[in-house]
């Protein structure tokens, strides 16, 4: 009976972390749960969304923001913040800023969903203007 001559165990362990390296740089967002830790500790630029459900004010406020806002690699430029507390309605107290001062720095998701609803309306017009020839799948005109 004859062995199975088997390749260097250096091979594979090489292969494996070169792997390891491509996955990590491409993964996607995972879950991340973080308690008490705004202030010191954590740091994960790769975070997309922070959902809060805990009062924050001053700043404490302003290091959660900055916690998300973490520009990461080409995809991802901002962060999302989801307030499921209302904390935005401290920011201005946080910030120290009159309302002149302040800005846009940030909105409710009211107003989002208005100024998204309007844009799809505006869009969906745009779009019932043309014809298709009764396919969906027609080219809209000056479509490459």
């Amino acid at each position: 009976m004859q062995e199975k001559k088997r390749p260097p165990r250096k091979f594979f362990s090489r292969r494996r972390k070169k792997q390891g390296r491509e996955e990590q740089r491409w993964r996607k967002a995972e879950i991340i749960i973080v308690c008490d830790m705004l202030l010191t500790g954590f740091d994960a630029p790769i975070v997309q969304t922070m959902y809060l459900d805990k009062g924050l004010k001053n700043h404490t406020l302003l290091q959660a923001i900055a916690r998300v806002n973490r520009p990461y690699n080409e995809i991802k430029k901002h962060g999302i913040i989801r307030d499921f507390w209302g904390v935005f309605s401290h920011l201005n107290e946080a910030l120290r800023y009159d309302k002149a001062e302040l800005g846009e720095v940030a909105f409710p998701l009211r107003r989002v969903r208005e100024e998204f609803k309007l844009h799809l309306e505006t869009l969906l017009d745009l779009l019932k203007s043309h014809e298709r020839g009764g396919s969906h799948a027609a080219p809209l005109p000056g479509a490459a």
